[in-house]
């Protein structure tokens, strides 16, 4: 299972790609479309997505969330991390029904 995710703060895009996980810069809503529109996501199991990103396109981002696959997951960037500093762990939690 891969995930990738797609970032518009280099920071955030840096500390996945630390995680040893891949990703692309994305400044718009409209670039957006386009990325995801333009690639096949057939070995990606989870899509992450900013939510600064996903604010930017909100309507693509959830037409896209009722897909089967990839599994999209808004996750908070560098800028908004502190109001959702367990997003990322209860996301995890939920997903797979373990504690860690």
């Amino acid at each position: 299972m891969r995930m990738y995710i797609l970032s518009d703060k280099t920071d955030t895009l840096a500390g996945m790609r630390l995680a040893g996980i891949e990703g692309s810069m994305i400044k718009s809503g409209i670039e957006l479309e386009k990325f995801v529109s333009s690639n096949s996501f057939e070995d990606i199991a989870i899509l992450m997505i900013t939510k600064s990103l996903v604010e930017k396109n909100r309507k693509f981002v959830d037409k896209l969330k009722e897909k089967n696959l990839p599994l999209v997951v808004e996750v908070p960037d560098s800028e908004n991390c502190e109001e959702e500093s367990d997003s990322i762990t209860r996301y995890v939690r939920e997903a797979m029904g373990i504690k860690i």
